[in-house]
């Protein structure tokens, strides 16, 4: 694996278990709607230009400006997308993002307390979602937002930590529990006799 002096400086003696991003359809939305306003740009200056006698030079100015954000939208969201890292290494998660400036969060395994796994129907389809992180103390949250794979890094976290993915075993044997239910019932006869 990836040594963490790389992605996160000043951190030592940790070796990164696994390094993600939020999955590229992400920004689907963001390019339908900088497509959307090309489209919708290009046109208004096509029409324009057709009658290039009284075009008022504001409405020229427009359409250049709407191509060009029409553009800016999706290069932006990638950009933005490929500068959130979510890292898990052996002691820690992290969550780094950041274009100009650099936000990193971090929560050692031994203070979290919950890990929860945030996936709807088409998460579930998909194989995507989101994880997550909570801590007992004032630090808060740190989530791993639009994942692929999210219950394979779950169970990374879990393992890491120590803890096994299995079903809580209900204490005692079926005659104990009998016997108890047995209890149960006499108390309830001797409470409606009176």
């Amino acid at each position: 694996m990836n040594n963490i002096e790389t992605i996160l400086p000043n951190q030592h003696n940790e070796t990164v278990q696994w390094l993600g991003h939020p999955r590229r359809m992400r920004i689907t939305g963001p390019a339908i709607a900088g497509v959307a306003l090309i489209a919708l740009s290009s046109l208004g200056l096509i029409i324009q230009l057709r009658d290039i006698v009284t075009i008022p030079q504001g409405a020229i100015l427009i359409a250049v400006v709407g191509i060009v954000l029409g553009l800016a939208i999706p290069i932006w969201n990638y950009v933005v997308l490929l500068n959130t890292q979510f890292i898990i290494t052996d002691k820690a998660v992290y969550s780094k993002r950041g274009v100009f400036s650099t936000r990193v969060d971090r929560i050692s395994h031994r203070m979290i307390q919950n890990s929860t796994l945030i996936q709807g129907r088409l998460g579930r389809l998909l194989n995507y979602g989101s994880i997550r992180v909570d801590t007992a103390g004032v630090a808060g949250a740190l989530t791993f937002s639009d994942i692929r794979h999210p219950r394979e890094i779950l169970d990374r976290i879990e393992s890491i930590q120590g803890i096994e993915h299995t079903e809580p075993e209900i204490p005692g044997t079926i005659e104990e529990w009998t016997a108890i239910a047995e209890e149960v019932r006499q108390l309830r006869v001797a409470i409606e006799a009176d």
